[in-house]
C-alpha cells in the first residue's frame, strides 16, 4: 500500500496457488471505491471446453477439462462456462498451448488499484482538527470567570464543550442551565480538575415556589467526595416528632401559613424514617435535593442555610478529559459522533495524545527491533531452506538415478496423454488417463493428487515397485515427479481392470473355473 498515491496491490487468494485449483469465478472490485490501473486488462478463461475442437491458448486441467485463455469476452459455445481475471497489459497468451506456469507467476504479482479518496475533505479534516486543538486549548472568559475550558463553551466554541454546558455571560457571573435549573460558576481550577458551582435560584433565596431537582451528567462532571445532597421539604404538616431523631430542622419563609412548615434534612434522605405516608415525605407537598459542601453540613443551621447554598459545591472533571489534559491535549466534543474527543497538537484526535506520542516513539523503536529480528530470522530461514531443498534435490536426483525406469517430464506426460484428453478411471489416489508412447505402446497414466511431502517417499515407493516383476502384476514403465505433481506410467490393460470385469453384465454367467482362476491370479500377484 502506497499512502502517498492511495494505491494498493491486491491479489486473489485462490489464484496464488496452482491455477487449475482456483474457483473459476469472476470477482469484481466495487468501482465506487477502487479504480483499476490502466496498465491492466481483463483476460477471459473458458473452461470445460470440447476436447475434440481446437482452441487458442489452451490447457487441460486435471479433473477440470480443457481451458482456453482469450482476450476477447466472446463466449465459446462449445465451453461450459467462463470467468474473467485481471492481468498486466504486457501479458499476451500463447497462440497454441497456454503457459500455465507463466500465468501463475503473473497472477501472484497481483494488480494495482487506486483507492478513490476525496483528498480535500481529508485535508480539511486534518487541518480542522488542528484548528480545534488551537481553539479548545485556549481558555476563555465569561462574566467574572476566566480560564474556562471544557465542558463549558460559548458561541463559536461548540466543538470545545458539552452541549449541556453552554454559558450565558453577564458582567457579574457565568451561568448555564440544565433542565431549566440555573447554575453559576464560582470557580474553575483545571490544575486540580475541580469546578465549584452554586444553584443560581437559591442564592439569597431558598423560598421558591417552583423548585426542580436536577440530575447532573455524571459522565461529564462528577461529584467530589466532599459533595453531598441537602434535601429541603416545603409546605409540610407539623412533624416535630422527627426533629431530634433525623437531624431535621425547620426554617421559615415569609409566605408560610401557620398550618404548614418547611424543613431541611442534614443527612442522607434514604432513611426509612422518611418513607411512608406517616413520614416526612408523606407530610410535605414538595421536596428538592440540592448539592452542597459536605463539610459545611456539619455547621449547618437555619441562620447560615442560605450562606452554605451560596458557597456552592464541588465537581470534578471526568477521567477522559483529565487524561486528555495530562497528555497535553485539548478536551472537546465531536458533533458527528456526539461524544468526547481529545484534540492533539499534531492535527489528530483520539482518546488522548500523550500515549500516542509516547507509543509512536516506542513503536518506531519496537518496529526497528522487530524488523531486524524478523529480517535476521528470515535470512537464516531462507538459508536453511535453501540447504534443505538442495539436499532434498540431490537426494532425489541420486534416488532417481538408481531407479531402472524412465523419468518423464511434464511436457512428455502431456504429449503422451494428448493433453490429458481421455479419462479411463478415477480412484481415491488420482485420475487415470489413456496414453500412447512414442513406440506406439498403449499406457495408463495415473496422475496422483497433490502431495505436501518433499517427494522422497514417492520416489522410494517407485524404486520399490520397479524392482517387482511378476506375471500377475502390471508392469511399471515410468514416473513423473516435479514439485507436488506426481504420476506413474504403467502398461495399459486393454480388457479393463479386474473391478470392471467382475462388475460387468456377464458376471452372473461366470463359472466356478473362471472365478477360481481369478482368485488364483490375485493370490499369485499378492
Amino acid at each position: 500500500m502506497d499512502q502517498k498515491s492511495n494505491t494498493l496491490r491486491l491479489a486473489r487468494a485462490d489464484l496464488l496457488g496452482f491455477f487449475c485449483s482456483a474457483t473459476f469465478n469472476t470477482t469484481n472490485l466495487p468501482p465506487e471505491i477502487f479504480e483499476l490501473s490502466p496498465t491492466y486488462k481483463n483476460l477471459t478463461i473458458f473452461y470445460q471446453c470440447d476436447p475434440r475442437l481446437h482452441y487458442l491458448s489452451s490447457y487441460t486441467c486435471p479433473g477440470r477439462g480443457l481451458v482456453s485463455a482469450y482476450l476477447s469476452p466472446n463466449y465459446y459455445r462449445s465451453c461450459q462456462g467462463s470467468f474473467n481475471m485481471t492481468v498486466p497489459t504486457r501479458f499476451i497468451p500463447e497462440e497454441k498451448e497456454l503457459d500455465v506456469a507463466r500465468l501463475e507467476i503473473v497472477l501472484r504479482e497481483g494488480i494495482e488499484v487506486k483507492v478513490k479518496i476525496d483528498e480535500l475533505p481529508c485535508e480539511e479534516c486534518s487541518s480542522s482538527d488542528y484548528e480545534h486543538y488551537i481553539r479548545c486549548s485556549q481558555p476563555f472568559r465569561c462574566g467574572d470567570q476566566g480560564g474556562l475550558l471544557y465542558p463549558f463553551w460559548i458561541p463559536g466554541r461548540e466543538d470545545c464543550g458539552h452541549p449541556e454546558f453552554k454559558l450565558k455571560c453577564n458582567a457579574s457571573f457565568a451561568e448555564f442551565s440544565i433542565a431549566s435549573v440555573k447554575f453559576r460558576i464560582l470557580e474553575a481550577n483545571y490544575d486540580s480538575r475541580i469546578v465549584r458551582l452554586a444553584g443560581s435560584d437559591y442564592v439569597n433565596n431558598i423560598c421558591l415556589r417552583n423548585q426542580l431537582n436536577v440530575q447532573f451528567i455524571q459522565s461529564v462532571l462528577l461529584f467530589t467526595p466532599d459533595t453531598e445532597l441537602l434535601t429541603i421539604y416545603y409546605h409540610c404538616q407539623d412533624v416535630n416528632s422527627f426533629l431530634d431523631a433525623l437531624k431535621v430542622r425547620e426554617f421559615f419563609c415569609k409566605d408560610d401559613s401557620k398550618t404548614f412548615k418547611n424543613y431541611y434534612v442534614t443527612r442522607n434522605n434514604s432513611s426509612p424514617l422518611l418513607d411512608g405516608d406517616n413520614g416526612l415525605r408523606g407530610s410535605c407537598t414538595r421536596e428538592v435535593s440540592i448539592p452542597v459542601s459536605g463539610s459545611a453540613l456539619n455547621r449547618l443551621s437555619e441562620d447560615n442555610l442560605t450562606k452554605i447554598l451560596e458557597q456552592g459545591f464541588k465537581l470534578g472533571l471526568n477521567q477522559e478529559c483529565s487524561t486528555c489534559i495530562e497528555s497535553k491535549g485539548a478536551c472537546g466534543y465531536n458533533q458527528t459522533s456526539k461524544g468526547f474527543v481529545c484534540y492533539c497538537d499534531d492535527g489528530t484526535r483520539g482518546v488522548n495524545c500523550g500515549s500516542r506520542k509516547r507509543s509512536h516513539g516506542t513503536l518506531v523503536k519496537a518496529v526497528r527491533i522487530v524488523a531486524g529480528v524478523i529480517l535476521s530470522v528470515a535470512l537464516i530461514s531462507l538459508f536453511l531452506l535453501f540447504l534443505r531443498k538442495r539436499e532434498t534435490r540431490l537426494k532425489q536426483q541420486n534416488l532417481k538415478a538408481l531407479i531402472p525406469l524412465k523419468h518423464y517430464t511434464y511436457a512428455q506426460v502431456k504429449r503422451i496423454t494428448k493433453s490429458f484428453a481421455e479419462v479411463v478411471g478415477k480412484g481415491g489416489f488420482g485420475i487415470v488417463y489413456r496414453g500412447t508412447l512414442s513406440d506406439g505402446r498403449m499406457v495408463a497414466v495415473k496422475v496422483l493428487k497433490d502431495s505436501k511431502g518433499n517427494g522422497e517417499d514417492f520416489i522410494n515407493e517407485v524404486a520399490s515397485m520397479s524392482q517387482t516383476s511378476h506375471l500377475n502384476i502390471v508392469s511399471l514403465l515410468g514416473f513423473w515427479s516435479e514439485g507436488s505433481k506426481r504420476a506413474i506410467i504403467y502398461e495399459f490393460l486393454g480388457n479393463g481392470s479386474l473391478h470392471k470385469f467382475i462388475s460387468g453384465k456377464n458376471t452372473m454367467n461366470m463359472d466356478w473355473t473362471t472365478l477360481y482362476n481369478i482368485a488364483l491370479g490375485v493370490a499369485r500377484g499378492l
